[in-house]
């Protein structure tokens, strides 16, 4: 009953691992997209900022009051909060994106910790299973020593012994002779 136990519980801890195993997988799987998204907003946003330090432009202000009429003045106007709409998302986004990571960097070190930890009671498990496994056999191995250390002492009784019904082999001397 008690390797039974300790058998189920290998199997339990076994389970476990797994099911760790595969959700540390598919953290590292969720890292490396956003890993690649991150990259590419990165990349995006330097190149944007390196266009607009190129441009050497004019201020906001010059670009607005250069305006002809109000028509293009309303043109700029919406051009510009375009732009700055579009690069506003993609700072936020961007931000985001290393939150999330952040976020799933540290479900990872945990889920990992716990694999660790849960690999330990499973090499523990395994190691009393086998503890248990070697006394069992031990314990066995001297029976069967004894066993035979008596079924020799009384072969010995025997063979002194005059006839006598009582010294005829026993039952269980007989066991697995029988013939076929």
């Amino acid at each position: 009953k008690k390797m039974k136990c300790m058998s189920n519980k290998r199997g339990k801890l076994t389970d476990k691992v797994l099911g760790t195993e595969s959700d540390v997988r598919q953290l590292a799987s969720a890292i490396a997209q956003i890993q690649a998204q991150v990259s590419e907003q990165r990349s995006l946003l330097q190149t944007r900022l390196k266009v607009l330090c190129r441009l050497n432009a004019p201020t906001v202000l010059s670009i607005l009051f250069s305006s002809a009429n109000s028509v293009e003045l309303d043109r700029n106007v919406k051009a510009l909060k375009k732009i700055t709409d579009r690069d506003y998302k993609l700072i936020k986004n961007y931000e985001a994106n290393l939150v999330r990571l952040k976020t799933k960097r540290a479900a990872l070190k945990i889920k990992v910790e716990m694999l660790l930890g849960l690999q330990k009671q499973l090499l523990k498990q395994e190691d009393m299973l086998t503890n248990e496994q070697n006394s069992k056999a031990k314990l066995l191995a001297k029976l069967k020593t004894a066993r035979e250390k008596t079924l020799s002492k009384m072969q010995k009784i025997k063979s002194k012994a005059e006839f006598n019904p009582v010294y005829e082999s026993s039952f269980f001397e007989k066991k697995g002779q029988l013939n076929a």
